[in-house]
């Protein structure tokens, strides 16, 4: 496991634009919530990324640390990385939950699965 002095420190502009894009990359299994980012820069479980999230219909760009929490094999489609929130940006994951208000239990697939 690497020590945070190891792990990468990036920051990655996140633009969803529609409420389909925010369901899609939503990961609501992860206790803290989290983002699935396509992406085919390489990175490591626990690499820090802090996102700049703009969500569709706000003018307000949602700051958020994160943890890579999961790796999508460069072999698969849609390949990137899985993105934890931590335990600071409750409000950003209560923003997600109240925009997909109805949707997180939907059948439709998302770029997780």
């Amino acid at each position: 496991m690497n020590s945070p002095s190891q792990t990468k420190k990036v920051i990655i502009d996140v633009n969803l634009q529609t409420k389909e894009k925010v369901y899609e990359a939503y990961m609501p299994f992860l206790m803290k919530g989290g983002l699935y980012i396509i992406s085919k820069t390489p990175y490591e479980m626990n690499d820090f990324i802090f996102i700049r999230l703009k969500l569709p219909n706000e003018e307000t760009i949602l700051p958020i640390v994160c943890q890579v929490a999961w790796l999508k094999p460069a072999r698969e489609s849609k390949y990137g990385i899985g993105l934890q929130f931590t335990e600071a940006n409750e409000p950003a994951k209560n923003k997600i939950e109240n925009l997909l208000a109805g949707l997180l239990n939907s059948d439709r697939p998302t770029d997780t699965m």
